[in-house]
């Protein structure tokens, strides 16, 4: 987990994070110098290292196995000492065989070897050893220097003697052991084969048949009942025919499904091995396999190779194709593969198959025997640039790093991915998430901007004129992007965000705001470094997947190069250890706050790695990209009171309204203040518990605590609140449109430059208008913009008259009543003063001549009896002097709003200037759908216009009183 954590407690199940000194890594594996050789080939990366030295017996490595998900754990055995190391460099015993049998462990060092540790896939701390027991067992190994040939060759005649099996386990890593109940099995032992599924069900072949165990080793009984009992005397098995099933493999999904072979076919169980039923083969020939993928890829993986005989090299591969349910043979040239498969395994990601093979106990008829790379359409490649000597066992670990063994050396495997190869569904998840519906959030309320309904100015003067914008929230859509930890004690953590994601999304959805995810994993040098497994989206499905595609494992964090894929997608080769595809960065939404949240519990660990980005090229590379970056710290418990990291320390510093000073908070603080993520005013309470842990202006770090044993995190709370805290401040100008001179006063430029557009604001501007000579009796519009960013929100038209108006009764030549200035469009703006709206907007539509009184902007208020919004006498909705059905046009200065999309929206006449549809949801229905239809326009009777000439005559010297008072708001209340 942390780069110096030595595990403790491995029987409660709790990780401590401790600080002891740590080991420098040199190689994939995290070797310490003089421990491992690495060495780049064509196939990929090799870490060599030579066997432990066994406290006791031959030195001579019999078995090796590699926890799966945490690949350093690894043990290792000489049949008849145990080793056990958490490094890949610093071995302990962890168990020996007694020199003397007992009742409890019927087996001796003196006459018995153990062949085989067996570590479970995925059920933590399961392990079996695999127990030879007979008089001559330790000889023959000595002589045969071990090797392939013996035990697990069933048809030879050394295994009808005396041999037994007996199997012992552990379920706690091998801190103690437990012996088998009852007698040792009675013959040689095959491969024991666990099933993944369910770690008390186990399958193991020998010499007498296949027996079963449903209690993790126990107890066994054979599959089916033996038929014929074992003889007596000093061949006991002389009675028995060679056995129907020598090599068996579980389903990685189905605990009762097994696949065999019987050295010429290859069988399968559906009920634990009671009855079998052959696959369809051509008669005759010899077969090695199957060889099925235990990981739990949709397609089920499985091949076996077949010969004409069993001393003839292999003319056909069969591989299963899911689609038909059966074997497709591949034709295989001769020569192609030197000697007889012997281990196989599938790469958990990629359709690809390592395969190592033996002689079968005839060097004359197999006198080579190699290391192979292959994949489902057939193609070989000869991978063993290292000209090893015969591998003994060969597994890979669910990062995909194989693991091989010869009787001297440890070999570890990264191989170089093949062009063309085909990636996995990696299928049941170490982690659940329960998929849940996502609504994104309705679309922000309507600002509304209100100014003066007219003014009138001599020619040359000028006059100071305000607007207000009530402007309702309206958050900028986020996209965040979490760097999850994966080392190994990371599982309770990342199932609590999981477990919380609903709750995170639906708290930001409740604040309106557009959420969308993506999950990366910052990996382990000795497992995978960095994979994006779910791009930025809106919840839902590749959530769901990205989650379950996450697994635990490794100790060595790759933080550097996991931040610096995250930023550039460059990729990496894969020199100094996993190699990263390229193109992995996440795809950022253009107008959405970027934000990387990196949850971890250890400081930077990789700044020795040579493939490692330095800390500045991580920081300018996350800036140029404008993702401003979060740091979760994870405390767990454990750790002396005090000591600066502990769960302890933490709650202390918590209780004080200040952080405990660990090393993991300084890089997670240094990288979240070079990338401009600040708390906002007024601090953050990361816990939700009445103080405050990060006060304004800090770098935006939390920490949360987990304990281990009880599987409890506050990751998932803690991240609602650190994102729900962030700053999220946009500039907010006007833009005048329109032949009126209009200077800005306030603020300058006539923009607020940061605006927290997270809550509801009021916001004032003001600004110098005149006009000139050249317009003087003009009646000149005045359109003004509201933008947030770029985008416009909201739009306001003054009616500005330069000079004395010309009556409306003046008639044109020809004896057409002449035509009013008409108002400004928006759409008509001059680009190069105003910034184009998002979306398409209506024109508004003009006044024919201005008022006669003043009248507060949006319309007149409202008489008794009359609905809200309504003019005296009129329907709700309807302007003064219409009827109900029918649209008239808002007064001069009337507010108009932009919904999201763009379009322009009218305010009702009656509608109090500058409220928002927060104040009043049934007013904006209505405004909403007034706008929303198509009227005609309605025909104006002739005697209309001379009675508007006598009127507006009237009206010239009320409006000279009020050339440049701004019109009275109407009061009203908000809800802030």
């Amino acid at each position: 987990m942390s780069m110096s954590a030595v595990r403790s407690a491995a029987l409660l199940g709790i990780v401590a994070l401790l600080s002891a000194a740590t080991v420098t890594l040199a190689g994939p594996l995290g070797a310490a110098p003089g421990c491992a050789q690495v060495i780049q080939g064509t196939a990929g990366t090799w870490t060599v290292r030579s066997a432990p030295a066994f406290p006791a017996g031959d030195p001579v490595l019999v078995g090796h196995a590699v926890d799966s998900r945490q690949p350093l754990r690894q043990y290792a055995t000489n049949g008849v000492s145990v080793l056990a190391t958490d490094d890949g460099c610093a071995w302990a015993e962890t168990f020996r065989l007694p020199e003397a049998p007992s009742p409890e462990l019927p087996a001796s060092s003196v006459t018995d070897r153990i062949l085989e540790v067996v570590v479970h896939p995925r059920a933590q701390g399961r392990i079996w050893l695999v127990v030879a027991v007979g008089q001559t067992v330790a000889e023959r190994l000595r002589f045969n220097r071990i090797g392939p040939s013996f035990p697990l060759s069933p048809a030879a005649d050394e295994n009808r003697d005396g041999t037994q099996t007996l199997v012992l386990s552990s379920t706690d890593a091998g801190a103690s052991w437990t012996a088998m109940s009852g007698p040792p099995l009675p013959g040689a032992p095959g491969r024991l084969a666990p099933a993944p599924t369910s770690p008390g069900v186990l399958y193991l072949p020998t010499f007498s048949g296949l027996w079963g165990s449903f209690d993790g080793g126990r107890t066994w009984t054979p599959r089916p009942p033996a038929a014929t009992a074992p003889g007596q005397g000093q061949r006991p098995l002389d009675a028995v025919t060679a056995p129907t099933t020598n090599r068996v493999t579980v389903d990685p999904t189905a605990a009762s499904t097994l696949y065999g072979h019987n050295n010429t076919s290859v069988r399968t169980s559906d009920d634990g091995g009671v009855t079998w039923s052959a696959y369809p083969t051509p008669p005759g020939g010899f077969t090695s396999g199957p060889f099925v993928d235990r990981g739990l890829s949709a397609e089920r993986r499985m091949v076996f190779a077949r010969h004409p005989d069993s001393t003839s090299p292999i003319e056909s591969l069969w591989f299963f194709r899911s689609a038909t349910g059966a074997f497709e043979a591949v034709p295989v040239e001769p020569d192609t593969i030197a000697g007889v498969p012997w281990r196989a395994v599938w790469h958990p990601a990629r359709d690809e198959l390592v395969m190592a093979t033996w002689d079968r106990n005839s060097a004359a008829g197999f006198p080579e025997v190699s290391l192979y790379r292959l994949d489902s359409r057939g193609t070989v490649e000869e991978i063993n640039e290292l000209d090893l000597p015969p591998v003994w066992g060969l597994d890979v670990d669910d990062y995909g790093t194989y693991h091989l063994h010869t009787s001297s050396e440890i070999v570890s495997l990264q191989t170089s991915a093949v062009a063309g190869a085909a990636g996995l569904d990696q299928g049941q998840p170490q982690i659940e998430m329960d998929p849940f519906s996502y609504q994104p959030p309705p679309p922000p309320l309507p600002a509304t901007l209100s100014g003066p309904a007219a003014v009138e100015l001599d020619p040359g003067e000028t006059t100071t004129l305000t607007w207000t914008l009530d402007l309702p929230r309206r958050p900028t859509p986020l996209d965040t992007y979490f760097l999850i930890d994966t080392s190994n004690s990371f599982e309770p953590d990342i199932q609590a965000l999981a477990d919380g994601m609903a709750d995170v999304v639906r708290s930001l959805t409740d604040a309106g705001i557009d959420a969308h995810v993506g999950i990366g994993e910052l990996g382990t040098r000795e497992a995978r470094r960095y994979t994006r497994f779910a791009d930025i989206a809106p919840p839902g499905t590749e959530l769901q997947r990205g989650f379950e595609r996450l697994r635990t494992g490794g100790g060595y964090e790759s933080h550097l190069i996991a931040l610096h894929q995250t930023a550039t997608g460059s990729g990496v080769e894969g020199t100094s250890g996993p190699a990263v595809a390229p193109g992995q960065d996440p795809t950022w939404r253009t107008d959405s706050l970027r934000t990387l949240v990196v949850i971890t519990d250890v400081q930077y660990i990789d700044e020795d790695d040579p493939e490692a980005p330095s800390r500045r090229e991580v920081y300018d590379a996350l800036a140029a990209r404008d993702v401003r970056a979060i740091g979760l710290e994870v405390v767990r418990e454990g750790g002396d009171d005090g000591v600066p990291g502990s769960y302890a320390a933490v709650e202390a510093a918590d209780a004080a309204s200040t952080t405990a000073p660990t090393p993991a908070r300084a890089d997670l603080e240094e990288l979240a203040g070079a990338t401009g993520s600040f708390a906002p005013p007024g601090g953050v309470d990361c816990r939700n518990n009445g103080t405050t842990e990060i006060g304004a202006g800090d770098p935006m770090v939390c920490t949360t605590t987990a304990v281990q044993a009880a599987r409890i995190s506050t990751l998932a709370d803690v991240l609602t609140r650190v994102l729900l805290a962030q700053v999220d401040e946009r500039p907010v100008a006007l833009s005048a449109r329109g032949d009126v001179t209009v200077t800005p006063v306030s603020p300058d430029g006539w923009r607020h430059q940061s605006v927290d557009v997270k809550r509801n604001q009021t916001l004032t501007f003001t600004a110098e208008v005149s006009c000139d000579d050249s317009q003087a009796g003009r009646a000149l519009p005045l359109g003004v913009d509201a933008l947030v960013g770029e985008e416009g929100i909201a739009s306001a038209t003054t009616q500005v008259q330069c000079g004395p108006a010309v009556p409306a009764s003046a008639v044109a030549a020809g004896g057409e009543p002449a035509a009013a200035e008409p108002a400004p469009a928006p759409v008509a703006a001059d680009p190069a003063t105003a910034p184009p709206p998002t979306g398409p907007q209506a024109a508004l539509a003009p006044p024919v001549v201005p008022p006669v009184v003043p009248v507060p902007v949006g319309g007149t208020a409202t008489a008794p009896g009359s609905a809200p919004g309504t003019a005296p006498g009129n329907a709700p909705g309807t302007a003064p002097g219409t009827t109900p059905g029918t649209a008239g046009a808002p007064a001069a200065g009337a507010a108009t709003a932009l919904s999201p999309g763009g379009a322009a929206q009218a305010a009702p006449a009656g509608a109090v200037a500058g409220q928002h549809q927060e104040d009043s949801p049934a007013l904006a229905h209505a405004s909403l759908q007034m706008t929303g239809r198509h009227r005609e326009p309605a025909t104006t009777p002739p005697w209309t216009l001379l009675a508007a000439g006598v009127l507006s005559a009237a009206a010239a010297g009320r409006l000279r009183a009020l050339r440049t008072r701004p019109i009275p708001r109407t009061a009203r209340s908000r809800n802030r």
